[in-house]
């Protein structure tokens, strides 16, 4: 969390809109190892994507490792336990998105259910992805009405990837 004006500001939130995007960016590690353990997951839902490198997560019990091409979707207030290792020089990329229409959206585009699955590597998206993400914030920032519109095509983009 971050102070803003003496206020505590938080993305971990449920949005009343249909589709909100609550945060989202691109972490390189490779300094030092990092990760989350959320026991509680988060009131949204939280996407990551991993362009290079080794996530490790914990899932059904066990620990899991994702390469590169990997996609995994927590939902809203599951649990979130998830590191990289910093030798890995491990490189992904985060969403984290809330709204009443979140779960009809998943569900169309048949990821819903899945909790992790590969997308591959797709050499234009490692240009798409940057430039989108970068987009994404600006509308999230300037204006709430773009960044769901990008951000479904960057999921339906998810979609079309799988196997």
């Amino acid at each position: 969390m971050e102070k803003v004006k003496n206020k505590v500001y938080s993305t971990d939130k449920n949005s009343i809109e249909y589709l909100e995007i609550n945060s989202c960016g691109v972490e390189h590690i490779y300094k030092r190892d990092r990760g989350s353990n959320r026991p509680e997951g988060r009131k949204d839902y939280h996407l990551i994507y991993v362009e290079k490198g080794v996530l490790h997560v914990f899932i059904d019990g066990k620990w899991q490792s994702h390469l590169a091409g990997s996609v995994v979707l927590f939902r809203p207030f599951e649990p979130q336990n998830y590191y990289y290792l910093e030798k890995d020089n491990s490189i992904s990329h985060f969403v984290h998105f809330s709204g009443v229409g979140c779960e009809t959206i998943l569900k169309r585009l048949g990821i819903y259910d899945l909790k992790v699955f590969m997308m591959g590597q797709i050499p234009t998206l490692k240009k798409f992805l940057p430039v989108w993400l970068r987009n994404l914030q600006c509308e999230n920032l300037c204006t709430k009405t773009g960044a769901p519109h990008t951000f479904i095509s960057y999921l339906v983009l998810l979609q079309e990837s799988m196997p």
